[in-house]
């Protein structure tokens, strides 16, 4: 099978996502603790990947920490998403710096 026929997984809580593009962007792994919500996302986030994101935060009751360890870039639309949650109560943990440098808000990217 030719490499850009082979669908990638995208994994929201741990129900896998196939779509048809060449490389994974981004798994989004959901877990409790502790009385709040974290989704950790992994990979690079795309500005097709934003529905995902916002889907599963829209079911989080409570606080939501967004595990950010292994994002490894994001586009000017996922920048804008992980700005806008962070502005309606959401906290950043595992921010790289240069995922801090995107942001604009290294104070807000050291986690609780």
């Amino acid at each position: 099978m030719p490499t850009d026929e082979c669908p990638s997984i995208r994994q929201s809580g741990s129900a896998p996502k196939f779509s048809r593009a060449t490389t994974m962007s981004i798994r989004v792994t959901r877990t409790t603790d502790t009385g709040k919500t974290v989704l950790k996302i992994d990979g690079r986030l795309q500005s097709q990947d934003i529905g995902e994101v916002e889907e599963e935060q829209r079911s989080v009751r409570g606080p939501l920490v967004l595990e950010l360890t292994n994002l490894q870039s994001a586009d000017a639309a996922g920048i804008t998403m992980l700005r806008r949650m962070t502005q309606e109560g959401a906290r950043i943990q595992g921010a790289s710096p240069y995922i801090e440098l995107l942001l604009g808000e290294k104070s807000n990217a050291s986690g609780w």
